[in-house]
């Protein structure tokens, strides 16, 4: 009788353990793509205002404060 309620509780504590396991996983899924979707979402953002693109280097100036003539315009005297 005593082996058998051990037995239980083992199966018990072991049904528990993969249950938490698979929580987890389905956390750290979660995550990831939560992490991917914020990543998409500054790249577009960066896009749309022209940050850090090549294809529109006025957009880049104007953000960062410059003319876009000094954006030409080596910094040395």
């Amino acid at each position: 009788m005593l082996i058998k309620a051990v037995e239980d509780r083992v199966d018990e504590v072991s049904n528990k353990v993969k249950t938490h396991d698979q929580l987890i996983a389905d956390l750290q899924k979660q995550l990831a793509e939560l992490h991917d979707r914020m990543e998409d979402s500054e790249n577009r953002s960066r896009r749309i205002r022209g940050w850090k693109s090549p294809t529109n280097p006025k957009a880049f100036a104007v953000l960062h404060g410059h003319s876009w003539s000094s954006f030409l315009m080596d910094d040395t005297p």
